[in-house]
């Protein structure tokens, strides 16, 4: 319903009231609003399925480094070359550091096992000649001007044993100082 006065000369004459249905206006209103919803409904249905699609490529790749890590700390890459992941992104850098670190780890424990192995080598010699010596001692079969020179060369051994543990001692505080740096 609508009214609205008849002015003339500023005098009220009278009202004019005209009613009439409104119903198709409404049903147009109730169109738009079920449309607009319906919009609503696959923008967000949309954006999950588009969420989800990123969320996976960032999980699926760093996933995939987890494992790489897991292999190279069990040693199961051992016998083959683990193949990192080649990106341009952030995740790309973190895979190439991953394997920077890894290589680095390698290296450190290669020259571990080298170092045990040269350490062992060196310190097995004067022990063998200690052990030599203390054998002809204990069998009392040398003369003893060959005991006062193998006392000398034991007391060698046992000065060159000295130094070399001295040595691998230094050896070690300083590579770790230079690690730590």
């Amino acid at each position: 319903i609508i009214s609205s006065p008849i002015i003339s000369n500023n005098k009220i004459f009278g009202v004019v009231i005209i009613s009439y249905s409104i119903t198709s206006k409404n049903i147009n209103l109730g169109l738009n609003s079920f449309n607009l919803f319906n919009f609503y409904i696959l923008f967000v249905f949309i954006m999950l399925l588009l969420t989800f699609f990123f969320s996976r490529s960032l999980v699926r790749p760093i996933k995939l480094l987890s494992n790489l890590s897991i292999m190279e700390r069990d040693k199961l890459g051992s016998n083959k070359k683990i193949k990192y992941p080649f990106r341009g992104d952030e995740i790309g850098t973190l895979s190439k550091e991953i394997q920077g670190m890894s290589l680095d780890l390698k290296s450190q424990i290669d020259q571990l096992e080298k170092f045990a192995a040269d350490v062992s080598h060196e310190l097995k010699n004067p022990l063998t000649s200690l052990n030599s010596a203390n054998e002809l001692l204990i069998n009392k079969k040398i003369s003893e001007y060959d005991k006062k020179k193998l006392i000398n060369n034991m007391a060698k051994d046992i000065e060159r044993m000295n130094l070399l543990i001295s040595s691998i001692s230094n050896y070690t505080k300083i590579k770790a100082e230079i690690e730590s740096e």
